[in-house]
């Protein structure tokens, strides 16, 4: 039998629905989150994380602090702050690693974005990564949110419009999906 971490993504010869390193890092996660419910008082006032991006924060966090980094100051801030969701989560409006966002930066135009990590970041300029205060600032928001990212010198106030996840391929033989859910086919 082989299972998969849903937090990792690993292959495990073994029934389990989360690796014991991910549930490692999730324990550590949610001990320093505590335990604070989302959302809090019925708005989303904190940031969500669902467990997957959390365990790909602290990762991310970890690499940056052997590294001395200054993101890893950000990261850790953003992890302390958020409120961490199980891996069975399926907030459709919460933006997470993969998300396309629709943001608008200090009431300009708006602009659309994928949040990922920093290996994944591509310089066409289609993808946001979540070491950029602006993608860490979107990260474990909905839409509506206004949030503010501070940048070098200057701070933006983003005001999150859409926030849009990609679907998983179709069946063979089922014809075509579109793209993101909330999308026409085209």
């Amino acid at each position: 039998m082989v299972s998969i971490c849903t937090s990792c993504g690993g292959a495990f010869a073994a029934p389990l629905d989360i690796c014991h390193a991910c549930a490692a890092l999730l324990s550590t996660t949610a001990a320093r989150a505590g335990s604070r419910r989302w959302p809090p008082g019925g708005k989303a006032a904190r940031p969500a994380l669902r467990a997957r991006d959390a365990v790909a924060l602290e990762r991310l966090l970890h690499a940056c602090r052997q590294a001395g980094d200054a993101i890893s100051q950000a990261l850790s801030l953003k992890l302390e702050d958020a409120c961490i969701l199980p891996p069975d989560a399926a907030l459709a409006e919460i933006a997470g690693l993969g998300s396309r966002v629709v943001f608008s930066a200090n009431g300009d135009a708006a602009q659309a974005r994928v949040l990922v990590l920093p290996r994944d970041h591509s310089p066409a300029g289609w993808t946001l990564p979540v070491t950029a205060p602006r993608g860490l600032a979107l990260l474990g928001h909905a839409a509506g949110a206004v949030v503010t990212a501070a940048g070098a010198g200057a701070e933006e106030t983003l005001r999150l419009l859409a926030v849009a996840h990609r679907l998983a391929a179709p069946p063979l033989g089922a014809g075509p999906l579109p793209l993101w859910a909330g999308e026409a086919a085209g």
